[in-house]
């Protein structure tokens, strides 16, 4: 099984009310999920994030009851179609080789457990979720240390995005100078 579309008119019959549930309508650089009191990782890359990454998602995704990640063009002002993909890195890359690829794209599942937020324009995500979610993929990825570490050092190299992006999520993980 392989990306499947998701036409627009689809979405918002079967998908809006629980997008809407998980999203609040922000974009990544700020907290786009609903439910505020959601931990949230952040992670190098969007859609291109790393096949580890991809792979703890799906693991913490498949516990939730989620056997398909849902993804949605989170940024445009003409909604274009979106796709649920199985969670497999090829899926992924085929979905990122669409418009999907190029604007901020949110993913979840019908669980409506957790969310992720992609940026393609400072290359980042934002991932929440419930607990139970977030501590799986803590677990899976060598703890919360190590999560917010990976994204400092993805920061520390990542030379293009402005300071005002930047003070805000350093916030998020805690650093200080």
């Amino acid at each position: 099984m392989s990306m499947r579309e998701i036409p627009v008119a689809d979405f918002e019959g079967e998908w809006r009310k629980l997008y809407d549930s998980v999203f609040n309508g922000a974009l990544v650089p700020h907290r786009p999920f609903r439910n505020e009191t959601w931990e949230a990782f952040l992670f190098p890359y969007s859609l291109y994030m790393e096949e580890d990454v991809f792979a703890a998602i799906g693991a913490a995704a498949r516990q939730q009851g989620d056997d398909e990640c849902v993804i949605w063009n989170a940024e445009v002002l003409v909604p274009e179609p979106g796709a649920t993909i199985p969670w497999s890195h090829d899926a992924l890359d085929q979905a990122r080789c669409t418009v999907l690829g190029h604007f901020e794209t949110h993913l979840f599942g019908r669980s409506g457990s957790w969310g992720m937020a992609c940026c393609s324009v400072h290359d980042f995500s934002r991932l929440g979720g419930a607990a139970s979610f977030m501590d799986v993929i803590a677990g899976t990825l060598g703890g919360r240390h190590s999560i917010r570490q990976r994204f400092l050092s993805f920061l520390e190299s990542y030379e293009w995005m402005p300071e005002s992006v930047r003070g805000r999520i350093l916030q998020d993980v805690g650093w200080t100078p």
